[in-house]
């Protein structure tokens, strides 16, 4: 079995802000940006997807059941600062946020620049 390095260093050419992010980000993959670098994680372990799924259902079921909002996968990208846009496993939007979810992600207001540093109502 082929022992993993951790700690190795990534020569970052030139940083990014969310805008170019969220147009060059793939699709088909976890991406997130972080201080103005894209990092692209590794695939999940079979444990993490079976937590996933339970918590999933588990959160959205609840909030179905209140009618609180709207639950979302680890597909939405949230911006929290022009150089950082996170994909949580699991987004909690309170129903009267849910608007600020936009065809590329959960904005919150704080768009590229800045602003509402919480788009979410929670995530995890």
């Amino acid at each position: 079995m082929k022992r993993m390095k951790f700690g190795t260093r990534v020569e970052v050419a030139e940083r990014m802000t969310a805008e170019e992010f969220l147009e060059l980000a793939p699709e088909d993959r976890k991406a997130e940006l972080i201080d103005g670098v894209m990092i692209m994680p590794s695939p999940a372990l079979d444990i993490h997807e079976r937590l996933f799924g339970f918590l999933f259902r588990l959160i959205s079921e609840y909030v179905e059941m209140y009618d609180l909002g709207e639950v979302r996968g680890s597909r939405t990208p949230v911006v929290l600062a022009s150089d950082q846009v996170y994909e949580p496993d699991i987004l909690f939007v309170a129903r009267e946020r849910v608007g600020l979810i936009t065809e590329r992600g959960g904005d919150g207001g704080a768009g590229p620049g800045g602003g509402d540093p919480v788009p979410g109502d929670g995530g995890i």
